[in-house]
């Protein structure tokens, strides 16, 4: 699902002082579904190539931010509390 999200400035940059701006954050998010208890999951499929032994810390390095926004974006679309997000 395609999302636009509106974000103060200050969340991208510690060099811009909050209420001053803003950003707009736009992505595509994979999956996301409802959970039996109201809460939604968040999920976003990667292809990087990464090393058996630490390559779920690399990824989450990588895309933790990303998948920070699109928690925010899946609760601003729905309504409802993510509890979990996935790579």
């Amino acid at each position: 699902m395609r999302f636009n999200l509106c974000v103060d400035a200050s969340e991208m940059s510690k060099t811009i002082q909050k209420g001053t701006s803003d950003i707009l954050v736009q992505g595509v998010i994979d999956l996301f579904y409802e959970n039996n208890d109201g809460t939604m999951t968040v999920v976003d499929f990667k292809t990087d190539k990464v090393s058996p032994s630490d390559g779920e810390l690399t990824l989450l390095e990588r895309h933790s931010d990303q998948l920070f926004y699109y928690c925010r974006a899946v609760e601003q679309i729905t309504g409802k509390k993510v509890s979990g997000a996935y790579l």
